[in-house]
């Protein structure tokens, strides 16, 4: 059994914003996999398939972010599943927008939904996939940032990066934490950049 876990809000309202890129990880992951329904469960929005042998649970908590570690200790109450078989998907804006990071544990870095898993777990040893969003300019709350949507050229850059997270969502499931890190973890944007077109260095060394 592998439990995957979206952090998000729930509500129309906040489904472009950048604190939902979990949920958007999920139904990305949803569509790719076709599993069709969610069912109101755990104190969340759980879909089920079972792929290659393997029972995949796809889960959107409805608990608003600050409270996700309710949804995943309803989650260890009822099922036999280890902390290790758990990965939480979430924004970062620590991270540049446009670079997924995987981790086996760690500390929460400041992101409440995460603070709240490892309160109600009682334990940093669950994997993680953390997808920038980079930080706010201009004297922008932090608060009114994450809550905010995606600007148009941001979610282009987005559907890039969700299918890339969902991609690693994958490797993690039938090849573990290890090689997900070693395939996915990386800047999309730059990447994109250095494929597309010209990197900012470039555009340097032409200049001088």
């Amino acid at each position: 059994m592998k439990i995957v876990i979206g952090l998000g809000n729930p509500g129309e309202k906040f489904t472009y914003t950048r604190h939902n890129v979990g949920f958007m990880v999920i139904d990305r992951l949803a569509s790719k996999l076709k599993v069709d329904s969610f069912e109101s469960k755990w104190k969340g929005m759980v879909g089920k398939r079972f792929v290659k042998g393997e029972e995949i649970y796809l889960v959107k908590p409805t608990t608003y972010m600050n409270l996700s570690g309710k949804c995943v200790k309803s989650i260890m109450d009822d099922t036999a599943v280890g902390l290790q078989d758990i990965l939480v998907v979430l924004d970062d804006v620590e991270l540049p927008i446009g670079t997924i990071r995987i981790r086996a544990r760690g500390s929460s870095g400041g992101h409440n939904g995460l603070q709240s898993i490892i309160d109600e777990c009682a334990s940093e040893d669950f994997p993680r996939l953390r997808v920038g969003i980079g930080k706010p300019s201009g004297g922008v709350d932090l608060v009114d940032y994450v809550l905010s949507n995606f600007e148009p050229h941001e979610l282009r850059l987005m559907e890039t990066v969700v299918d890339k997270a969902v991609d690693a969502v994958i490797c993690w499931i039938f090849e573990g934490v290890e090689n997900a890190m070693s395939k996915f973890n990386r800047n999309y944007l730059i990447e994109m950049e250095e494929n597309g077109k010209e990197t900012n260095k470039d555009k340097e060394e032409k200049n001088e």
